[in-house]
């Protein structure tokens, strides 16, 4: 009787031991998941973010080269009207 007894606690006990093994498996696949999933939200905010910092550069150099072109254009008309006096 108690070969039973011992038996049917072992066998209790390794189905115990493998449920919470699955649950810590699941658990850990789920949590790796969204560390991922952060990851790549992260990184593609970083690109965006890059992504805007060229455009903002780029717009800001060119009115930069607009409003030199502007000064030497003025500065030649400005020349140009002395030289013909």
């Amino acid at each position: 009787m108690q070969d039973l007894k011992d038996v049917t606690r072992d066998v209790h006990y390794e189905n115990y031991r493998a449920r919470h093994i699955q649950q810590q498996l699941v658990h850990s696949q789920k949590e790796r998941k969204s560390v991922i999933t952060a990851s790549i939200a992260s990184s593609s905010l970083i690109a965006i973010i890059i992504i805007i910092i060229i455009i903002v550069v780029v717009v800001i150099s060119e009115r930069e080269l607009a409003f030199m072109f502007a000064i030497c254009y003025r500065l030649s008309v400005c020349v140009s009207s002395v030289c013909r006096l």
